[in-house]
């Protein structure tokens, strides 16, 4: 016979996801009008004493406030507490930095290695879990509420990497890196998310995936990318010089370049499809129309402004909203933040004045094709034939025409073989 434990119980907790107070004006990200955030962002040599100053330089600084995104959050851990198995926000990069008290341990499984871990857990998790989440196991990890030991993964064959974090230590999880682990003890850490050149092919193949799954990634991706390629063609980047970005790996630039590109000219093209296609269903009654966001008529930026991401929660309870009309609108078919071109109807926004917000459709370029092209209008009743020919779609952008095949065209010019390089090199 076993003899009886002697040992007390514990209690084991781990208080994740907390909101710190925004003291020094960091708790909202520097593109938020309420950011209150004093002095200047670090330069690109300075050492990086926390994470919680990182987005005040990196491209992040141009979204809104995006809590445990784009601004850090706290973790307070005890013995034997553990962060369930997870893949960071959008396939994002994770920096955490262990502040005070024991050390911390990590797993981790390379992105590399993704496929292997989806077939093995579709064969080892809960079928009704698995059910609940449409088999996708990714949804389920989305949770963060499944613990597993790192064995399961090494005894089917696939890697699995540790490190022991300790007072001071910085982790950084990669695009799309499975982790996982547990405290030794009481402890006190930070983390937040950021984004960089690398992450827009991880970002893009998460948002896909998202269309696919019919999961919101309110995250604006989209702003990002003409923002960033903004940059680019002027030789300048968010947090120092592109000319470093090359220099340190020129066929991995060259690669993030491509991806850039490949978005664009996919955009480009989607467009102008749109605009050489008839508009035959009888709803439409007049060809494509388009106009751009800042010359709209007040109703559709209203509309437009209404279907932005909503962020506001009790992690800021100063009361200041959360201004998100500028990262763009929520595609109501794939739940994407579109920010380069939208698809409204301007007839339902002002026949379901006030409650359009609902009912009401917005496309974003990729789904609005199959959308709007097919008819479906989500509208409540079914309008006379009268009333369908006074429907018709309205393409709203913030970049199209000369000025997208322009930057898609200054993209191209910093590809390897596209000729003298056009770099002015900047801060």
């Amino acid at each position: 016979m076993m003899p009886r434990s002697t040992s007390n119980p514990i209690e084991v907790y781990y208080a994740t996801d907390v909101a710190p107070e925004d003291l020094d004006g960091l708790g909202r990200s520097r593109g938020d009008p309420a950011w209150t955030g004093q002095g200047q962002s670090p330069a690109a040599g300075d050492r990086l004493e926390s994470p919680r100053v990182l987005n005040t330089g990196g491209m992040a600084r141009s979204l809104s406030t995006y809590v445990g995104i784009n601004t850090n959050l706290c973790y307070l851990g005890t013995v034997g507490s553990v962060f369930n198995w997870h893949k960071e926000d959008s396939n994002l990069l994770s920096v955490s930095f262990l502040e005070s008290g024991a050390n911390k341990v990590w797993w981790f499984v390379p992105e590399s290695e993704h496929d292997a871990v989806e077939r093995l857990l579709l064969a080892f998790m809960d079928p009704c879990v698995l059910k609940a989440a449409g088999m996708n196991v990714w949804k389920v990890l989305e949770q963060k509420a499944i613990s597993f030991p790192a064995t399961l993964f090494l005894k089917n064959g696939i890697r699995v990497y540790f490190h022991e974090m300790r007072v001071g230590d910085m982790v950084v999880t990669g695009p799309g890196g499975l982790h996982g682990g547990y405290n030794r003890g009481v402890n006190r850490a930070s983390a937040v998310n950021y984004a960089c050149l690398a992450w827009f092919e991880f970002g893009i193949a998460h948002a896909a995936e998202a269309r696919r799954n019919q999961c919101q990634v309110p995250f604006p991706l989209e702003k990002l990318i003409v923002l960033s390629c903004q940059l680019l063609v002027d030789g300048r980047w968010w947090w120092g010089s592109p000319a470093v970005l090359k220099a340190c790996d020129p066929d991995a630039f060259a690669k993030d370049l491509r991806v850039l590109v490949t978005y664009l000219s996919e955009h480009v093209a989607e467009v102008l499809s749109w605009r050489a296609s008839p508009v035959s269903h009888s709803w439409f009654g007049s060809s494509l129309e388009a106009v751009s966001l800042s010359e709209a008529s007040v109703p559709v930026k209203e509309f437009v402004a209404s279907r932005a991401a909503q962020t506001d929660s009790e992690d800021h309870p100063d009361g200041n909203h959360t201004d998100t009309t500028g990262d763009g609108a929520l595609c109501f078919c794939c739940g994407a933040a579109a920010w380069l071109t939208v698809v409204v109807c301007p007839r339902c926004i002002e026949t379901y004045e006030p409650s359009s917000i609902a009912l009401a459709p917005l496309c974003c370029w990729r789904c609005a094709s199959d959308q709007y092209w097919s008819g479906d209008w989500n509208l409540t009743e079914t309008p006379s034939a009268e009333e369908r020919d006074q429907h018709s779609p309205l393409m709203v952008y913030r970049l199209f025409g000369r000025a997208a095949h322009a930057l898609l065209s200054r993209l191209k010019l910093l590809l390897p073989g596209a000729g003298q390089e056009q770099w002015r090199y900047g801060a």
